[in-house]
């Protein structure tokens, strides 16, 4: 006997990949950025929170050189959790590096990989 869950299923799947791939409103985009301004400026602190920020940052920059492991966020407080998850939505949404977002765009990523002294991985 013929029935319409089949096509329920594919119509909320459809529905959910049109959500997924509609562009960022300009609000969200504001929030990524602030979010993406609020880690970098956090990744310089002198703790192991800072250091885990920036390697996540790292990876978005260049995840051939620095690899991040997610359950690292784990070890993150709760509002910089919440800006990372910010951060990846908009990357992932707007297919742009980071460095394009950032003031000093790569070179200032570079810095703060030897800052921390990334030179390959993100290796804890």
């Amino acid at each position: 006997m013929p029935t319409d869950h089949p096509r329920l299923i594919e119509a909320e799947l459809l529905s959910q990949l049109r959500e997924a791939m509609k562009p960022m409103s300009p609000e969200e985009v504001a929030r990524g950025k602030a979010a993406l301004q609020r880690l970098f400026e956090f990744a310089q602190g002198f703790s192991g929170q800072p250091r885990k920020v920036a390697c996540f940052l790292l990876s978005l920059y260049d995840s051939s050189r620095f690899t991040f492991d997610m359950t690292d966020l784990r070890a993150l407080d709760k509002p910089v959790i919440q800006d990372c998850i910010a951060v990846l939505y908009m990357n992932s949404v707007r297919h742009t590096n980071v460095e394009k977002d950032i003031d000093g765009g790569e070179e200032a990523l570079e810095l703060l990989a030897a800052r921390w002294n990334l030179g390959v991985q993100c290796e804890q």
